[in-house]
């Protein structure tokens, strides 16, 4: 028997499999999920320059007698600012710490801040700096990765609306997404909820209070709702329908 076209076959799929795993992504991040703080986002040089930033401008009130000033390391921080992209809180530090000069470092200095930050809550480093710009695409998770929100907490929310007087529900409503600002619905957050639906469900009290607010005309529209969630409630601050009719 002759083996050599056997032979030949076999590596060449061998080699066509191996080329496939060469070309496959990595496994460290799945397609489709998005970047977090677990992935590496900060470089050591950077949090060894933050580190420094952090000694002259924050520890003072940050590790001193200062009330307003927790730590910024534990399970309590990563609370206050997991399930939102890093720009909320690089943002947060950017315009209102230091507290008596809010605003008063650069960007270099605030990022690299922010990098320390992340390497004192045990967040592996990476080969790079982190950057303004990336923080908005880089996910706030505790070390577990993503999880529900922690209960009592401000969200922005799209779905279905029905109901009419100070109660209502949202159907086929999307994850809700931490939101920092809450009195108002922005034209970027309509922007947002365009084309999402999600499965969840939420009952949605306060209506009558919410400035402008005429549930029954918004009745089978879809809508962005702002609010403070608890479990699968919402208790209403802000509200804007969206063009689109939906069927709750």
């Amino acid at each position: 028997m002759n083996m050599k076209p056997l032979l030949s076959t076999t590596a060449a799929l061998l080699f066509a499999g191996a080329a496939s795993w060469l070309a496959s992504p990595p496994p460290a991040r799945a397609q489709g999920r998005q970047a977090s703080v677990l992935d590496g986002v900060y470089s050591e040089a950077q949090a060894t320059r933050g580190k420094e930033q952090y000694g002259e401008k924050c520890s003072e009130c940050h590790e001193g007698a200062e009330p307003n000033g927790p730590e910024l390391m534990g399970s309590t921080f990563v609370d206050n600012w997991r399930e939102d992209t890093l720009d909320g809180l690089y943002n947060f530090m950017k315009t209102r710490m230091p507290q008596d000069a809010q605003g008063s470092l650069t960007d270099a200095q605030y990022i690299d801040i922010l990098g320390y930050v992340l390497q004192l809550n045990n967040y592996k480093s990476g080969a790079k700096d982190l950057t303004p710009d990336a923080t908005k695409n880089i996910l706030m998770v505790g070390e577990n990765g993503p999880q529900p929100l922690p209960p009592n907490v401000s969200v922005r929310v799209n779905g279905c609306f029905s109901g009419t007087g100070d109660a209502g529900k949202l159907t086929k409503a999307a994850d809700p997404n931490r939101a920092r600002e809450t009195d108002s619905v922005s034209d970027a957050d309509l922007k947002a909820a365009e084309g999402k639906s999600g499965t969840h469900a939420f009952q949605l009290r306060n209506l009558d209070n919410v400035d402008g607010l005429k549930p029954a005309a918004v009745a089978g529209r879809n809508v962005v709702v702002k609010g403070v969630l608890d479990k699968d409630r919402i208790n209403v601050l802000s509200m804007k329908a969206l063009p689109s009719t939906c069927t709750p």
